[in-house]
């Protein structure tokens, strides 16, 4: 596609390979930091530069590259249904995969650990065939529909709620709105230059002014000032125009600001979720969830699902660090990488 496109790989001659287009999608630079290790001190550092692709499609885009997706996709080439949360999820008694099964005659959806079937494909045989809870520990399906709801469900609140995806998103937007967001240290930056270059433009127009007073006064031949002036009138021209880029730069993100609604649109983004495929609902996953360990209480009739995260947004927040004038600053507080959730047995089986 890219080649029908006519976009052209970094090194102009011949056609994008696949190694080009993993290079390119490994880059962290899109992301957002780059990491540069010193060679003396041998001591690597983390280094933030612009993003052009947010945290969760750069994280699922590295979830499709992991080892483990790529062999279950040579996997699901033979299977005949879709599992939302196979893939992700491992058996929290003997650290098995989780396996998946849908019979339709017998209206059965479930998530179950294959240990005692892999087991007997080991050995062609099982001391307790037809005995439960003599297995690993996980000793009740989970029902697929109600599991797959209670995940989806549960990072959809994480993410609609995260304050790092939510400054994450803020960027993004309004950047697409042609906005490149500022803080006030950044803003004060850019009004130091624009004073700076206001000194400069009057330090040029003096200098003018008595170029011109000394041609008057018979102290500047007509060659020299003409040669003067032309150079201090270019000065002041690249100054005047790097001043009004600068006051523009300013107005322009003061006023993009107020019809900007990143809030409004993230919002609209976290509701529209629901209307993915179910593959593109698994790659969104796969930006957010690392794994998910699941093990079985047999009192309890429940099943706990610890989901590890790839970025710390279980209660994370902000903390305003302004006074005064710079009360509305703030930084983002990250929070814990994991959440634990229950799915109870439905069923009257015991």
């Amino acid at each position: 596609m890219l080649d029908s496109n006519g976009v052209e790989p970094r090194r102009k001659r011949g056609l994008w390979t696949i190694g080009s287009i993993d290079a390119l999608i490994k880059n962290t630079h899109y992301s957002g930091f780059y990491k540069y290790k010193d060679s003396k001190a041998e001591h690597e550092i983390e280094i933030q530069c612009p993003s052009i692709v947010d945290l969760t499609t750069w994280n699922a885009v590295q979830y499709k590259r992991s080892s483990p997706v790529v062999r279950n996709s040579q996997k699901n080439a033979t299977v005949k249904h879709f599992y939302l949360l196979r893939d992700f999820m491992y058996c929290g008694h003997c650290g098995r995969a989780i396996a998946g099964r849908i019979t339709q005659s017998r209206a059965e959806m479930s998530y179950y650990c294959p240990n005692k079937e892999r087991e007997w494909a080991k050995k062609r045989e099982s001391a307790t065939p037809w005995q439960r809870g003599m297995g690993c520990g996980f000793g009740r399906a989970m029902n697929i529909k109600q599991t797959d709801s209670l995940v989806w469900e549960t990072i959809k609140l994480l993410h609609r709620n995260s304050s790092i995806l939510k400054e994450d998103a803020k960027h993004r937007i309004l950047k697409e709105g042609g906005v490149v967001l500022r803080s006030d240290s950044e803003t004060k930056a850019t009004q130091a230059k624009i004073r700076k270059f206001q000194k400069e433009h009057q330090r040029l127009s003096d200098s003018l002014g008595s170029l011109e007073a000394n041609r008057l006064i018979k102290d500047l031949n007509d060659v020299a000032f003409a040669s003067a002036s032309v150079r201090l009138k270019q000065e002041i021209a690249r100054v005047e125009s790097e001043l009004a880029s600068l006051r523009l730069e300013l107005a322009g993100a003061a006023r993009a600001r107020k019809w900007v609604d990143w809030l409004k649109s993230y919002g609209e983004e976290i509701s529209n979720l629901d209307a993915l495929s179910d593959l593109k609902k698994k790659d969104y996953l796969g930006g957010l969830i690392k794994r998910i360990d699941v093990t079985y209480q047999a009192e309890e009739r429940q099943h706990t699902l610890l989901m590890t995260l790839s970025l710390p947004i279980v209660s994370d927040g902000i903390q305003y660090t302004g006074r005064g004038e710079k009360l509305r600053e703030y930084e983002v507080v990250e929070g814990a990488d994991s959440v634990t959730l229950v799915a109870k047995k439905k069923d009257g089986r015991g």
